[in-house]
């Protein structure tokens, strides 16, 4: 197995992002209706073109989507980036690659020129996801949907990186500036 990563900068792989998830819709088990959930797919293609594929050789095995800024503030506060997906298929959910694509997309937005200084996403409320996610970040709150209760996360994005980068990793990019 040779996991890589590859930023959807082109069509090709903009289409491979939205195929793969929509391929795995029912997978996803997200807690919202079909069209908001493919407002939240597709965003990170439409909005920012910052979709990122995990692949195995030639094979989509994962997808990560974010988006800079917020609705509430018109996207205009970049300084948030929202993660908007993060899915693997289920015979590469280890603890392994996880933590690589934590590392891949941390050393991206390090990259980039305006490194974001939050990260905020969102998760099925499970005791197994909360422990996860309180390893790296706040639970900010809770909130029922017709499809179940969703947990808000925030953490600060320096935080972030140091708990990625503190497990062995590859250097993804040459100048990460975290």
């Amino acid at each position: 197995m040779s996991v890589h990563f590859s930023v959807c900068a082109t069509a090709k792989y903009q289409e491979k992002y939205i195929e793969f998830l929509l391929e795995n819709y029912e997978k996803l088990n997200l807690n919202y209706s079909f069209p908001v959930s493919l407002s939240y797919l597709s965003s990170p293609i439409f909005m920012d073109r910052e979709a990122i594929l995990l692949l195995d050789e030639d094979e989509v095995i994962g997808a990560v989507g974010y988006i800079h800024g917020t609705g509430e503030q018109q996207y205009e506060d970049i300084h948030v980036v929202q993660i908007q997906v993060v899915f693997l298929l289920e015979k590469y959910r280890r603890g392994r690659i996880f933590m690589q694509a934590l590392q891949f997309l941390g050393q991206h937005l390090a990259q980039l020129k305006q490194p974001p200084q939050e990260l905020r996403f969102w998760v099925p409320d499970s005791a197994g996801l909360d422990k996860i996610c309180a390893r790296f970040a706040q639970k900010i709150s809770e909130m029922q949907t017709d499809f179940g209760v969703i947990a808000h996360y925030s953490a600060d994005f320096t935080n972030y990186h140091s708990f990625a980068m503190a497990y062995p990793h590859e250097l993804y990019y040459s100048l990460v500036r975290r």
